[in-house]
């Protein structure tokens, strides 16, 4: 019996050590597991935090992780009061030239198209100045920005200010004075894309739309992505917003002729397979719509670039489409390329090396020109691609708070121009003049701010407010100094009075003391 007990008892501790070394402690991919959803809560505790810093009305977040799993999430609202889903459209920005740099890799890859063809041997009619350079710009240099073409290039139809077809944006292109060789430097512009755009209609002999939903969208099961804004609508798209005095007010932007640049609309939901594809060498679930090698090129470094102030170090390439490498988020090589509309935000970030990527869509334009707010909507997304890739975010800022500061000084300036500007001049004195000239030239200077850069029209669509403060307060001010000015000019002039002894009055009763004559 003894050693019967002893037997049971040896077999006991067996059980217990084989239980102890398998069950005791997590496995490494219930540990991994663990890491990546810790991953994810921060990332989105960080997205929560932003949104509510900055009165980010609505946005939708994707997480596609090692394991090639997708997590899904809606912030917020619409702006019509429906929540934000997963499955909600917006306006991405200029994520959609990765997508115009896809379809032409297919052109490429179809034998349809060559990199280094001339856009001219495409485009009918096609012209800049120095008309030597035009053979130059070729469709790889059109990919990776370094055609010459000025950040402007193609005036109204490329800068939001004129509704035409795709087509027509690119002839809006023709005559214009490159500002280099191409293929010598790096500038970021729309044009370069429009024309793309307008390479792949006439290529394919169908709407870039039509295009882009056969060989792209449906092939990856997108089907609540679109180029056309009628079906978007249908979709559902969210409302854009612009922030007016720090309160984001409803508004869309939306010009046929920028689809290929900026104007795809897609969700988080869709834009997480869309990712998936580009992480698995162009492929998903068995369906393949690039190349491996394809995708390499479009994730080949071609020209130095720079970034915006979101950007935790501004350096990094542009390869096909996409920003590539630098440091933006932290050491991790890193493939991204944020967008922004005036009503619409987005940033996309792939990490090739861990498999992971995301995407975060926010229906508010992050350009922000409010001093001290640059930057403060981008930094949201940049902060979790940071988190995704193991750095730490950097310190963000608010636009609400930039508001706080801004919004009095842009009220009391203007009241004070206002209240100048009906007041009666009055008589000048020479503090008053300097005075009066002073509040003229600020006039001047508010009214003519608005015409750098964009201009009075592109201002007023990117920053309503402060363009607005800019003309109502340069006008009053001017007003103001041009009747002090006319003032200055009617005042009778004064001069010196000439000196004199003062006399004293003669009395009636006086009488002249004569000399006594003679006779």
């Amino acid at each position: 019996m003894p050693a019967r007990r002893s037997s049971i008892a040896s077999l006991c501790l067996l059980a217990a050590l084989v239980v102890s070394m398998t069950g005791a402690s997590p496995t490494p991919a219930r540990a991994e597991g663990h890491t990546r959803e810790r991953q994810v809560e921060r990332i989105e505790a960080h997205v929560s935090e932003g949104l509510r810093a900055n009165r980010v009305p609505g946005a939708a977040l994707a997480v596609v992780d090692h394991g090639g799993d997708v997590h899904l999430r809606g912030f917020g609202v619409t702006g019509r009061g429906d929540a934000v889903t997963p499955d909600t459209p917006f306006v991405i920005g200029s994520v959609s030239k990765s997508m115009t740099a896809l379809a032409v890799l297919q052109l490429v890859e179809d034998g349809l198209v060559g990199l280094d063809d001339p856009i001219a041997h495409h485009l009918d009619g096609f012209e800049v100045r120095p008309s030597a350079w035009a053979q130059l710009i070729t469709v790889r240099r059109l990919l990776e920005q370094t055609s010459g073409l000025p950040p402007l290039a193609g005036g109204p139809a490329t800068t939001w200010m004129l509704d035409v077809p795709i087509a027509e944006a690119a002839r809006y292109v023709n005559g214009t004075e490159l500002v280099s060789e191409p293929g010598t430097m790096w500038q970021y512009t729309n044009a370069n894309y429009v024309l793309l755009g307008a390479l792949i209609e006439e290529v394919t002999g169908r709407p870039y739309a039509d295009h882009l939903r056969k060989r792209l969208f449906g092939p990856l099961g997108m089907t609540r992505t679109t180029a056309r804004l009628e079906a978007a609508r249908a979709l559902g798209l969210a409302d854009g917003h612009r922030y007016i005095l720090g309160v984001p007010v409803a508004n869309l932007s939306y010009h046929e002729g920028l689809v290929p640049s900026g104007l795809v609309v897609s969700t988080a939901h869709d834009l997480g397979r869309y990712l998936q594809a580009l992480l698995q060498g162009g492929e998903l679930h068995g369906t393949r719509v690039l190349s491996a090698a394809g995708v390499d090129a479009l994730f080949a470094p071609a020209a130095a670039a720079t970034l915006g102030p979101w950007a935790k170090q501004p350096d990094a390439s542009y390869g096909f489409g996409w920003f590539v490498g630098g440091t933006p988020f932290g050491p991790a090589p890193v493939v991204f390329h944020p967008g922004a509309t005036p009503d619409f935000g987005a940033t996309a970030a792939l990490d090739p090396s861990e498999d992971s990527a995301l995407i975060l869509l926010v229906n508010v334009g992050p350009r922000v020109a409010v001093p001290g707010a640059a930057g403060d909507i981008d930094r949201i997304g940049a902060g979790a691609v940071s988190l995704l890739t193991g750095s730490e975010p950097m310190t963000a800022g608010s636009v609400i708070d930039a508001y706080r500061i801004a919004t009095p000084v842009m009220v009391l300036v203007t009241l004070l121009a206002l209240a100048l500007a009906v007041r009666r001049p009055v008589p000048a004195r020479r503090t008053r003049q300097l005075t009066t000239i002073a509040v003229t030239c600020a006039g001047l200077v508010l009214l003519a701010l608005p015409t750098l850069g964009l201009g009075w029209r592109q201002n007023w669509l990117w920053a309503p407010d402060l363009t607005g403060f800019a003309g109502l307060a340069g006008s009053a001010f001017t007003v103001s100094g041009a009747r002090g000015l006319l003032a200055l000019r009617r005042q009778p002039r004064v001069t010196d009075a000439p000196t004199s002894t003062p006399t004293r009055p003669i009395s009636p009763d006086a009488r002249p003391l004569l000399r006594p004559g003679r006779g």
